[in-house]
């Protein structure tokens, strides 16, 4: 009997619209994946990932694979998005595209416990009916693509090795930017924002790097440029230093809503296309769903 180990992704909300079973094989690890479609509300099908190990005959042998598969699964965590995925471990309860955040009030704060539930529970009165149900409220985040992301998935993990630091860092900065919690997102963006600016210099007076580089975005940025995206991380408090005016040390304005909202779809979009096209993939339209 063969013994193998396997690691499974969290279901993600995704609708696929072609599916078809698809698998690729990793440094002897076998990438295979998971669809359940909900035909009520395709865009809540269910979507996993499955790695699984070659067959395993000793504990050496299992010990050794769990580190190595810890290894694949994060690089795979990191390349998701890229494929039209959600992200894996971005916050459940906030939404950058539209600001709206949820706290659910039984979770604990992250690193901590509490007594919440307990204090909750005794502060019901028995003689009384409850008539409500308790219900968990998130907000959704979910993603329509064509065909199953194992075939792009793949050729992101054979081509990783070859690129530059610069890419590399990126795909790291774009990891951390979908996870983030805090207004940390923006001095990651602004980092990001950098690095893109230095792939693709801005050539004359004009910024037209949109245009020329990245058409599929037109309809996304409409009037609005690389350059200013740049100097909105440049110039606020989230995203930049502390300015000395005269005897006082003052912050930058900080970002607005819409700013806010602004700087992460933009940034993110191009974040996306820029490296689908360093690994020679087709540039996208994003379809994000935050609801």
């Amino acid at each position: 009997m063969e013994k193998k180990l396997s690691f499974i992704s969290n279901a993600l909300d995704v609708e696929i619209k072609n599916y078809s079973d698809c698998r690729f094989e990793y440094n002897k690890w076998t990438v295979s994946d998971k669809y359940v479609l909900d035909e009520k509300q395709p865009h809540l099908s269910k979507y996993l990932i499955v790695v699984t190990s070659p067959n395993i005959e000793t504990e050496e042998e299992l010990n050794d694979y769990r580190i190595r598969g810890e290894t694949v699964v994060n690089r795979i965590t990191h390349f998701i998005p890229f494929c039209g995925l959600p992200t894996l471990n971005g916050p459940k309860n906030m939404s950058r595209i539209n600001g709206m955040s949820i706290i659910n009030y039984d979770d604990s704060p992250k690193g901590w416990e509490m007594n919440y539930n307990k204090l909750k529970e005794s502060n019901k009165d028995p003689l009384k009916k409850e008539i409500k149900t308790s219900v968990s409220i998130g907000i959704k985040h979910y993603s329509i693509i064509d065909n199953s992301p194992l075939e792009e998935l793949k050729i992101l993990m054979d081509n990783y090795d070859s690129m530059g630091d610069e890419v590399k860092f990126l795909i790291f900065l774009n990891h951390a930017i979908f996870t983030s919690t805090d207004s940390n997102v923006y001095m990651l963006i602004g980092k990001a924002l950098e690095i893109i600016n230095a792939l693709y210099p801005i050539e004359g007076q004009k910024d037209n790097r949109i245009n020329c580089y990245f058409p599929e975005l037109k309809n996304v940025y409409r009037e609005h440029t690389i350059k200013e995206l740049i100097g909105l991380s440049n110039s606020r408090k989230e995203s930049r230093h502390y300015v000395k005016d005269k005897a006082r040390v003052l912050p930058h304005e900080s970002l607005s809503k819409d700013e806010s909202a602004l700087l992460f779809r933009f940034s993110t979009d191009l974040i996306l296309n820029v490296i689908r096209e360093k690994f020679g993939l087709p540039h996208v339209t994003v379809l994000r769903e935050d609801k």
